[in-house]
């Protein structure tokens, strides 16, 4: 089918039913938009009525298979947010309707982007694949049996979400939220669906993505244009302007979506439009794009180079069916200050490959050998219970685009066994490489080709995603964050770990893998997820410090720290209490209560420096951002010296008791009793602290503070904040 003025032939089948005029033509700008995009500057104007396409000619409209791709220009002029596009004309399937604008699924469009959209309405894609019983063995469990509790994990998923029987059904969803894309306006959609990948492209624009598994549900003709079905009643609700309807076998060119797009300096200029001026890689970077955020990191360093791989996250774990459909993302630097974004390196090209999950690296013999976990989700659709998550690899003659092995190097041998994750590093006492997968078992090679068990090897009874690492007479093992530390290598049988319970590298930084860089061990993660968004967040790294008695703590690095502005005047108040400005400096005294000054004017996003200077014996002290009124609202940062404690908490009139709030929180803070020095960074919706140089710590600002006050507190004591500078953070946008 082509245009909607029957230009296909006879074939096209095109009935008007209601009210809806053909063949009008277009004027002006809009006029060679439409041929700009292979139209011929005329359209359909729907007024209520809608459009029979292919009636008589199923086999021309007969799609089933492993490729498709679907084109629909439209202007919806009516505004109206609940109108059907594209549907299948069968009455009695719930899933018939394809195209749509509806209201906006808050659980599909994950944080932090629901702050983004201007209006409560999205446009919907529903894609349906081959029947259950196509992509699943014959039986069907739930999580009342753990052999395949995954698919109980697909049950709970979709009860929460608000969209049961969606895996059952398989219906996959891409979105694009009309407050992102633009209301009112024309709109270029182009589905592509090319085997183990969904795309939905908008004015040339990548917006969203998901992962199927199994084939195209057979599409058989007619179709609706402007209508559609709800409980089996049609509605033809569209007014609007439509120019061309398109419907292939086969899946689109990127130069084919370009042409039907506009070209390439539309697709820019829109880019732009929806996701904002392009942001260096850096600090708090996350990919471009919509519902995108970084997973686990990989860091690895080669060749002056330092290598940060990660998992490519869409719907924060909410792609394909919540199984975390989640092929790699690359970034690179050689100095920490300017970094490089790559294309994909390891990319999902199987229907039935999930999660291509957290790996390690060796460069051996010219090439980079990749490591790694991928739950085998082909097990539930196979006769076989046994295969599970296993082991594979991968290579790359240059760290850039890596080559798969389709068949596992090892395979636990019992279903779902949780986090075999790979972990290589060299065997400096007897040569040759050790391969730990998570304590299952440890292997040894001399070649990378030819294992063999590794006895007497002694490492922490629990690790995860891990690194290890010698750091001059100390060994380490990290595991997202907690790490164990030994004086002999993990080769020595003798090696005997200790785990560092009470200065952890646990900032709030989740899933971190480290590696050095000219002598600098430089840690790689993601922020911290609120409740609501399950996985996934901006990228977040950090330098390890080492204290002499081995302990590891973390600050900035130096080179990513966010660039700011010239140094404010901000006038103080007196909130509550005895709280006085003196010279630059803050001092608050509440020998036996609680005591509040302020500064007034902050920018939301901001650096804050400072002096802390807490006398002998002080219960508590800290500031809060993002404050409004005489202490109402605000994130707080708590200082409790006598516990070695900090932490954020939202501000409250109880007070800090010794209970831990929900919130991040460090333990064993050493000298936070002496004066120390305090930095803060407040970015959107996170707040970051470097305390001495020495810690770390992060949070999100779950409650959406917008306040322009920084408050200074102190409980049952003294305190000075000193040396006190706030300076507007400046925007990290790539040059012209």
């Amino acid at each position: 089918m082509n245009g909607l003025n029957s230009s296909g032939g006879d074939e096209s089948q095109l009935t008007v039913q209601g009210n809806v005029k053909l063949g009008v033509d277009l004027l002006d700008t809009e006029r060679s938009d439409s041929m700009q995009r292979l139209g011929d500057g005329q359209v359909a104007v729907f007024d209520g009525g809608y459009l029979l396409a292919g009636e008589g000619a199923e086999q021309a409209l007969d799609l089933r298979g492993d490729k498709m791709s679907l084109c629909f220009r439209f202007r919806n002029t009516s505004g109206c947010g609940d109108a059907p596009l594209l549907s299948r004309n069968v009455p009695n399937d719930q899933h018939s309707n394809l195209l749509y604008t509806t209201p906006l699924n808050m659980n599909l469009v994950r944080y932090p982007y629901l702050d983004r959209t201007r209006d409560e309405n999205e446009l919907e894609f529903r894609w349906r694949t081959t029947p259950l019983k196509e992509r699943v063995r014959a039986e069907y469990f739930d999580d009342k049996n753990p052999i395949h509790r995954v698919h109980g994990f697909h049950i709970d998923w979709e009860k929460k979400h608000g969209i049961p029987g969606d895996f059952l059904d398989g219906i996959l969803r891409l979105n694009a939220p009309i407050g992102l894309i633009g209301k009112d306006r024309w709109h270029d959609v182009i589905v592509r669906f090319n085997r183990a990948k969904l795309e939905l492209f908008v004015d040339g624009v990548l917006i969203d993505e998901n992962w199927p598994h199994g084939n195209l549900h057979q599409f058989q003709g007619p179709f609706l244009i402007g209508a559609g079905f709800q409980d089996g009643k049609l509605l033809s609700g569209f007014r609007g302007l439509v120019d061309h309807v398109a419907i292939w076998d086969r899946a689109l060119s990127d130069e084919e979506i370009s042409q039907l797009s506009g070209g390439p300096d539309v697709a820019a200029q829109r880019d732009t439009e929806i996701f904002g001026t392009k942001q260096k890689v850096g600090q708090y970077w996350n990919p471009r794009g919509f519902n995108t955020s970084v997973g686990d990191c990989m860091a690895f360093s080669h060749d002056g180079t330092f290598h940060v791989y990660f998992l490519s996250n869409r719907r924060y774990g909410g792609s394909k069916w919540g199984l975390q459909a989640l092929p790699w993302g690359h970034v690179s630097t050689k100095d920490l200050r300017h970094w490089k974004e790559h294309p994909c390196p390891l990319d999902i090209t199987e229907p039935w490959e999930c999660c291509l999950g957290t790996g390690s690296f060796a460069y051996h013999d010219g090439k980079f050998h990749l490591y790694f976990i991928k739950p085998d989700r082909r097990a539930p659709f196979l006769d076989n219970p046994n295969y599970g998550d296993a082991v594979f690899t991968a290579t790359s003659d240059n760290g850039l685009l890596f080559e798969k092995e389709f068949s596992p190097l090892f395979v636990p041998g019992f279903f779902n066994t949780n986090d075999i994750n790979p972990d290589i590093y060299p065997d400096k006492t007897n040569g040759g490489y050790i391969l730990n997968l998570s304590n299952w078992k440890v292997f040894q090679s001399k070649d990378l080709k030819q294992w063999e068990v590794r006895e007497n090897i002694t490492t922490p009874e629990w690790w995860v995603c891990s690194s290890y690492f010698q750091w001059n007479d100390w060994y380490y093992y990290s595991s997202c964050g907690f790490y164990w530390m030994s004086q002999e290598p993990v080769e020595d049988p003798a090696a005997e770990w200790k785990w560092a319970s009470q200065q952890t590298i646990n900032d709030g930084i989740r899933v971190p893998k480290m590696d050095q860089i000219n002598g600098r061990y430089i840690s790689a993660g993601f922020t911290p997820t609120p409740p609501d968004a399950y996985y996934g967040g901006e990228l977040l790294v950090r330098e390890l410090i080492q204290e002499p008695d081995g302990l590891l703590g973390s600050k900035w690095v130096e080179e990513m720290i966010p660039e700011s502005g010239d140094l404010m005047k901000l006038v103080f108040s007196t909130v509550r209490g005895n709280a006085w400005q003196q010279g630059g400096a803050i001092l608050i005294s509440a020998p036996e209560g609680f005591a509040i000054g302020a500064l007034e004017n902050v920018p939301q996003d901001v650096r804050i420096t400072l002096q802390v200077k807490p006398r002998a014996g002080t219960k508590q002290f800290g500031i809060s951002v993002r404050g409004t009124g005489n202490y109402e609202s605000g994130c707080e940062l708590q200082f409790a010296p006598d516990r070695n404690h900090v932490q954020f908490a939202a501000v409250t009139d109880s007070r800090i008791t010794e209970v831990e709030s929900n919130w991040i929180a460090i333990p064993g803070v050493r000298d936070i009793d002496k004066p120390f020095t305090l930095d803060l960074i407040v970015k959107d919706d996170l707040i970051d602290a470097c305390i001495s140089n020495r810690r770390t710590i992060i949070t999100r600002n779950l409650t959406k503070l917008t306040g322009d006050r920084l408050f200074f507190f102190v409980q049952d004591g003294k305190a000075t904040f000193d040396e006190i500078r706030v300076r507007p953070l400046i925007e990290n946008t790539m040059d012209a």
